[in-house]
């Protein structure tokens, strides 16, 4: 919770450090998949650290192949990793979803 706080008042190094801390000392967490979720999204999103973020969205997902939330792990890989601007992004979903639907 200490992490969402920081996270969320804009220290976003604090709450990947913190984090970082349950993933190396909780192992028995029961929401360690989300910390280690939430870690890389951080990095991504708040940082905007694109190799951490890959790095640890690449745990993650080695982790916890079946997890709900990988799903969406892959998908923001993928993004991190496409070299596009958001703004492409949604242009390329919504011409694609234009085709499908013709």
């Amino acid at each position: 919770r200490n992490a969402d706080v920081a996270r969320g008042i804009g220290q976003p190094q604090q709450a990947i450090d913190m984090y970082s801390q349950v993933v190396r000392e909780y192992r028995d967490f029961p929401k360690l998949a989300e910390a280690m979720f939430f870690r890389a999204f951080t990095a991504d999103n708040n940082l905007e650290d694109k190799d951490l973020a890959d790095q640890y969205y690449r745990a993650f997902i080695r982790a916890y192949p079946d997890h709900r939330m990988t799903k969406d792990a892959k998908l923001l890989l993928e993004v991190l990793n496409s070299g596009k601007t958001p703004n492409e992004l949604i242009r390329e979903f919504q011409e694609k979803q234009k085709n499908e639907g013709e």
